[in-house]
């Protein structure tokens, strides 16, 4: 699982931004650099991910704060990535 994460973020790079940042990405993660019809077609479903992510985030805080004041039952208040103690 970490390595199609770690392709998908690399072809992310690659389409995104530059050829020579994805292959540093590449280097550091060790992701084969070579494009394939999979990863390609998973960089699109990765951004659709993390926009949804910032979206569901954005609904909670809104719904915590129509309901009177933040954190509540989740312990949270940031409406954040978690981890608590």
């Amino acid at each position: 699982m970490p390595e199609d994460l770690n392709a998908a973020v690399y072809e992310y790079l690659r389409a995104r931004f530059s050829p020579e940042l994805a292959a540093r990405f590449s280097d550091e993660a060790g992701v084969d650099a070579t494009p394939n019809d999979e990863t390609t077609t998973t960089a699109p479903a990765l951004e659709r991910k993390w926009t949804s992510i910032v979206r569901l985030q954005r609904r909670v805080r809104e719904l915590e704060a129509s309901r009177g004041g933040g954190g509540g039952a989740t312990g949270r208040g940031d409406g954040g990535g978690g981890g608590g103690s």
